[in-house]
């Protein structure tokens, strides 16, 4: 069995790859996002708003892991803090295939600034300060996304078949 996992920062195109990856390679696709979402009933914001962002990160690592153990061929899109500690990246790394899809930061800001409102990470801030957001936080992450085994840069044109071409 194998996984392939996308990682990178949110806007960064993880689940639009993962969708597209799934019908190339005739292999289901699991956001993870999505699976906690349908695991509890809940939406991420919600979570987030009655949990805060700890204990959705442990619940994040709980789904991961479960996700990870199954005997099933996947694509899994994972969100974009899921990778962001040596115990996920660990598990990613050992289960299968990561992948960093790295997005130019203009890029993720032109995408998420449409999203605000469905990020639990960015409802609090304005177009003005979405850039400053996500280049602190990116700094932060890049440590556990450059523990992929592959990286893949995304400057406005990358296609699902440039990450397939990566790993077939």
């Amino acid at each position: 069995m194998f996984k392939i996992y996308l990682i990178g920062f949110m806007g960064c195109g993880k689940s639009f790859h993962a969708k597209n990856l799934s019908k190339i390679m005739k292999i289901p696709a699991i956001d993870i996002d999505e699976y906690i979402e349908k695991k509890t009933g809940r939406t991420i914001s919600e979570i987030f708003e009655q949990f805060g962002e700890s204990e959705f990160r442990k619940l994040e690592s709980n789904c991961l892991k479960e996700i990870s153990d199954t005997d099933t061929n996947l694509i899994i899109a994972t969100g974009g803090g899921t990778a962001c500690s040596i115990d996920n990246m660990e598990i990613i790394n050992k289960s299968g295939i990561s992948i960093f899809i790295d997005t130019d930061i203009e890029i993720l800001a032109d995408r998420l600034s449409k999203e605000i409102v469905k990020r639990p990470l960015l409802k609090d801030l304005d177009k003005s300060s979405l850039v400053d957001f996500i280049n602190l936080k990116l700094e932060s992450r890049l440590k556990f996304y450059n523990c992929c085994k592959y990286k893949i840069t995304d400057n406005g044109y990358l296609e699902s078949k440039d990450i397939y071409d990566i790993i077939k």
